[in-house]
């Protein structure tokens, strides 16, 4: 793992409006990894950037773009994935601590509220239910 974050800190994050980018997934766990998960965080996203981003990424990092996925992170981001990429990431680059602390923590306030009411109000279970009946 340490190679490939060494290795991303040296990529040129800045020139692609990013505000941050985390390091999650396989490539944190073990030192055999398929692909390379990030979660990034645009200052102003667009498809164009993303792009633009992957292929640059993949060229620098030696790799076929579909080895690498990209997480655009925002307040869309599935709130599992969020808490995901927070509770076992690494940062591998941020323009501005501050604000980068600051987004962090409401996302994953907004993510932990969300997957706390989920379980309160039993989702899964009530919608498991409903399946099974739609079933019999």
């Amino acid at each position: 793992m340490t190679s490939v974050v060494e290795r991303l800190r040296e990529f040129r994050w800045e020139e692609y409006g990013v505000e941050y980018v985390v390091l999650f997934g396989s490539a944190v766990e073990s030192e055999l990894f398929h692909d390379i998960d990030l979660a990034v965080r645009f200052r102003d996203y667009c498809f164009g950037k993303y792009v633009d981003l992957l292929c640059s990424l993949a060229a620098f990092m030696g790799v076929r773009e579909d080895h690498i996925d990209l997480v655009v992170l925002d307040e869309r981001t599935p709130a599992q994935l969020v808490l995901e990429i927070f509770e076992k990431g690494v940062v591998v680059y941020y323009r501005d601590w501050e604000w980068f602390i600051e987004d962090s923590l409401r996302l994953i306030n907004i993510s932990s509220d969300f997957v706390r009411d989920l379980e309160k109000l039993n989702v899964v279970e009530t919608v498991v239910e409903g399946v099974k009946k739609s079933w019999e």
